[in-house]
């Protein structure tokens, strides 16, 4: 959608053409006319909601409208961990990359619930 978008709003009048032809007039006939119905279909959006600058928000909260507090702090949990293991953030000494690890993979495990 995004190389859509762009094409949609290109400094080239041959390329917003072609870009609304295959959107507009396609449809189901041209992958991006089939992208934009599915993303449509799938965010519950218009056709100008998925070519606007705004889909990215749009996507992004439908994305996390059923994340938890408890998911958001695993997930920072995470990223730290991440950045530790690959040597951008650091430790005390006395924890060992298979510490590290260990978080992870425990972080990163199913819930059994």
């Amino acid at each position: 959608m995004n190389f859509l978008r762009s094409c949609v709003s290109h400094s080239s009048e041959v390329v917003r053409c072609v870009a609304n032809y295959s959107v507009s007039c396609g449809r189901c006939d041209s992958p991006a006319g089939r992208n934009a119905l599915y993303c449509m279909n799938r965010y519950n959006v218009t056709l100008s909601d998925v070519l606007s600058p705004k889909f990215v928000n749009l996507v992004w909260e439908y994305a996390t409208k059923d994340t938890s507090a408890e998911q958001e702090q695993l997930v920072a949990l995470l990223r730290e961990c991440i950045m530790i293991r690959d040597n951008v953030f650091t430790l005390p000494n006395f924890y060992t990359v298979a510490d590290v690890q260990c978080i992870i993979s425990y972080v990163c495990k199913p819930s059994s619930g």
